[in-house]
């Protein structure tokens, strides 16, 4: 029998609505068996008080963690041996329960505990001791949790066996799979002029199936577009299906939405990308290719007063042939003009727009020797402008757009426009510039909660990150004293916040420069110097890289990680949920911008001064206090689906931070 047990204030009320209907039938036939437990029976006061004063002032009370804790271990005294148990806490800040959750709850354990906060929430330590998991229905206050205990019990309680009739009785509803349920009609026939579908009517089962389907489909991509672009046609038949939906429901307004939508990717990357003042130069570097959304960037930075407008174009055709054919002292020389103007540009206060899109072919076959020798002199050349970037000395951001090569390779069934149109709508959806909505306004929104998970990383001060997972990665990861986490929106040198990268989704600090130990390995292909590095591992001992696997591009991988003497150690750890929208999209980008926003990843190479104060230090300061300094820095992914990530604090508390891919907490 699937059980569940609510710890409330109001058992009650809770125990009231799950015993009618059917939920309440299944209780009846022991299916199922909900338990409701007052709290307040386990409390040690006279008044039966469950909450206090918080620590540090504030408004409101916190409920305290000794009876909630001795009401848990009550439940769990009474579980049979070998039952599967799982605590979960329902609170804004868990993931948003949906149908694959309530799926892997049934299906996973066969004991809910569920945990109803209220006032202004329970006390940290009890969540950090004795919570599994936690789940919020979406971005909104309520009271307490029992009206969420209560729809995660009804959800995941109607897909135990026998509860419902058949098993259709929920694969065929909303959320299944992937899609909204067809529209519905009882008798009469016909109600106030509006009669049921022909089709319905006629007693061929083939056809009602195929325009439920049909309709299923065209609700799915009206109402919920985001559900609409993760499916996957069954056949090329149902793929002309999909295909006629997206036209017809886009009421031939495809190619207008479309180009607002680009307009808002630029004026997001001049506005809340770089956030450009009034009076600033800015510096666009894009490829020719894409010279028209260049143009609009500079028309979208003039329009915000920007002084000046400098461009920087490069060309994937002529840097192929270029390192193919061009002499060989070339490539031991950057060019002093070029580094001159940047390095010049942004100590005057230029901000710097990257339009990256490169295609990850671009420089295969090419002799390894040239990109190294051209990587280390341009290092050293731009030194400057790339301490610059670095400390937030000056404002930069990069975004991309789509070119022919990268869409293709990205979309292999797709050639040219095609392939571009459906990479645009990709990374416009992953920049969060949708059809409906403000995307400045989706980005404070999204920066914010970036923010919150940023505070919670922050208080737990880790000592050591243990990275372990099925692809046989086993790695600690130490921090250096006094670091500090960061994501979203940063704040440059002149106050201003700025996005650096457009799309997001990572929160990053640095790793200790020679406390890495243990071996990873990568989780998804990485372009390298314009070609593709695939199934590798790093094997780490006192943070420098002492053995380097993959089965293709072994040799560009080994040069990228001896550029330098900080090239064989990490810069960056950063923490992404396998379930961020650019990983639950499916598509692997081939665009290092794109995919480490859709796993956790590290990076070899630089640091971020992730240390309070380090920012102004000079880098042999740096390097006393941890830090890493290098002309590279890499990164690659590592997140996977059954990632565990435990975090060992100061005091020598083991903090999940990660289960099975996602955020603990």
């Amino acid at each position: 029998m699937f059980t569940i047990d609510i710890m409330t204030l109001f058992p009650d009320t809770v125990g009231d609505v799950l015993s009618d209907s059917i939920i309440g039938r299944a209780q009846d036939r022991g299916y199922v068996r909900v338990n409701c437990h007052q709290i307040r029976d386990y409390t040690t006061n006279k008044q039966n008080q469950v909450d206090d004063y918080p620590y540090g002032g504030g408004r409101g009370a916190v409920m305290q963690a000794q009876p909630l804790a001795d009401c848990r271990r009550h439940i769990l005294a009474s579980v049979p041996a070998g039952e599967r148990v799982r605590t979960i806490y329902l609170s804004p800040c868990g993931k948003v329960f949906d149908q694959a959750t309530a799926k892997r709850l049934q299906h996973d354990y066969d004991r809910l505990i569920l945990v109803c906060g209220h006032y202004e929430g329970v006390d940290e330590r009890f969540i950090e001791a004795c919570v599994d998991e936690q789940l919020s229905l979406g971005d909104f206050v309520l009271t307490g949790g029992e009206i969420p205990a209560m729809a995660v019990a009804d959800a995941v309680c109607r897909l135990v066996p026998g509860v419902l009739p058949e098993e259709k009785c929920y694969t065929e509803e909303s959320h299944w799979d992937g899609t909204l349920e067809y529209p519905q009609y009882s008798r009469p026939e016909t109600w106030e002029g509006r009669r049921v579908p022909a089709v319905l009517l006629g007693g061929n089962q083939a056809e009602i199936d195929a325009w439920r389907r049909e309709q299923s489909l065209r609700r799915t991509r009206l109402c919920r577009p985001d559900m609409f672009d993760k499916l996957v046609p069954a056949d090329d038949a149902e793929k002309k299906l999909f295909d006629a939906i997206a036209r017809e429901t886009q009421d031939d307004g495809r190619e207008k939405t479309l180009r607002e939508r680009i307009a808002s990717l630029a004026e997001l990357g001049v506005k809340t990308g770089v956030a450009l003042q009034k009076g600033q130069k800015l510096i666009i570097a894009c490829p020719v290719e894409c010279a028209a959304f260049a143009r609009l960037c500079a028309e979208k930075a003039f329009d915000a007063g920007a002084a000046d407008v400098i461009l920087r174009w490069n060309d994937d055709p002529i840097t192929r042939q270029r390192y193919l054919r061009a002499d060989e002292a070339v490539f031991s020389d950057y060019p002093r003009w070029t580094a001159d103007m940047m390095n010049t540009l942004t100590e005057e206060g230029a901000a710097v727009l990257n339009i990256y899109a490169a295609d990850p072919e671009m420089l295969n076959g090419v002799d390894v020797n040239r990109i190294r020798s051209f990587d280390i002199a341009a290092g050293k050349a731009l030194a400057p402008y790339r301490e610059r970037m670095t400390t937030n000395k000056a404002r930069w951001s990069i975004l991309s757009v789509p070119t022919a090569k990268w869409a293709e390779k990205v979309f292999p069934a797709l050639k040219g426009p095609d392939a571009v149109a459906a990479l645009w709508d990709a990374i416009l959806d992953a920049s969060r510039v949708f059809a409906h909505g403000d995307p400045a306004r989706a980005w404070e929104e999204h920066s914010a909660t970036l923010a919150r998970r940023v505070e919670k990383l922050n208080g737990y001060d880790f000592r050591t990150l243990h990275y372990t997972n099925s692809l046989g990665t086993d790695l600690t990861v130490e921090l250096p004293e006094n670091h500090f986490w960061s994501g979203g929106r940063e704040t440059a040198a002149d106050g201003v916040g700025f996005c650096p990268n457009i799309p997001t989704e990572e929160i990053f600090t640095a790793p200790k420069r020679d406390g890495v130990n243990g071996v990873v390995y990568a989780s998804k292909p990485l372009v390298l110097n314009g070609d593709i590095v695939e199934d590798f591992s790093f094997r780490f001992e006192a943070g420098r890289i002492v053995e380097i696997n993959a089965k293709r591009g072994r040799k560009l991988l080994k040069s990228a990680v001896s550029l330098d003497e900080g090239a064989s150690y990490l810069g960056e750890v950063a923490l992404v949920p396998y379930a961020s929208p650019i990983s639950e999209s499916g598509i692997l980008f081939y665009n290092t911008l794109f995919d480490e926003n859709a796993s956790c990843h590290l990076a070899f190479g630089d640091s971020y001064p992730c240390i309070r104060g380090a920012e102004d230090l000079p880098e042999d300061e740096r390097k006393k206090l941890g830090l890493n300094a290098s002309i590279t820095h890499e990164d690659f992914m590592v997140g996977t689906p059954d990632l565990a990530i435990t975090g060992t604090t100061r005091d020598g508390r083991e903090i999940p931070v990660f289960i099975d891919g996602n955020f603990a907490f």
